[in-house]
């Protein structure tokens, strides 16, 4: 926990509700003109993410070595973020959008 607690420690702390809850891979979290992604349930290729208002113009991965950009790409349905194979942590790896 302490170690996912280093790396994503600013999803969590002074952040509000995100807009978007109870969608199939997880939750949202907001501050600062971002976006975090709290993904517990990985997808495989492709994460579709609705009802953001703008749109999000960046996206990367919280990991312990530091941020990985994700390839992002708007869609009707919403933003379209290409995923790695395997997520930064198991429990829950937290994606974040500017």
């Amino acid at each position: 926990m302490g170690e996912w607690m280093d790396v994503n420690g600013e999803a969590i702390y002074g952040t509000t509700a995100g807009p978007i809850q109870d969608a199939p891979w997880g939750r949202t979290t907001q501050k600062d003109g971002k976006v975090y992604l709290h993904v517990f349930d990985w997808p495989q290729g492709e994460l579709v993410v609705g009802g953001l208002a703008p749109a999000p113009e960046r996206a990367y991965m919280l990991t312990s070595s530091g941020t990985v950009p994700l390839p992002l790409k708007a869609a009707a349905e919403g933003a379209v973020i290409t995923l790695p194979d395997q997520p930064a942590f198991a429990a829950s790896t937290v994606i974040a959008l500017e």
